[in-house]
């Protein structure tokens, strides 16, 4: 994937199969929004450890018992 970044993936993605959700994990803080646009959700990966199995959750549709009333925040 040398020749395309994260949005350039992630927009063909959804291009090709847009039922596919799209998880956008990065050390940068500060995403343009038409980026944020392309991805289901967005990670920070100083946050991964506590927020990522959260997202992955919600962004696939299952909420374990554990997580029912959580807030999880894109």
């Amino acid at each position: 994937m040398p020749e395309m970044n994260g949005h350039e993936v992630a927009t063909e993605i959804k291009r090709l199969t847009p039922q596919v959700p799209i998880i956008m994990l990065s050390s940068d803080q500060e995403i343009p929004a038409d980026v944020l646009k392309a991805v289901d959700a967005f990670v920070s990966k100083n946050d991964a450890p506590a927020r990522l199995l959260p997202v992955i959750t919600r962004v696939c549709g299952e909420i374990p018992s554990e997580f029912e009333g959580s807030r999880i925040i894109p």
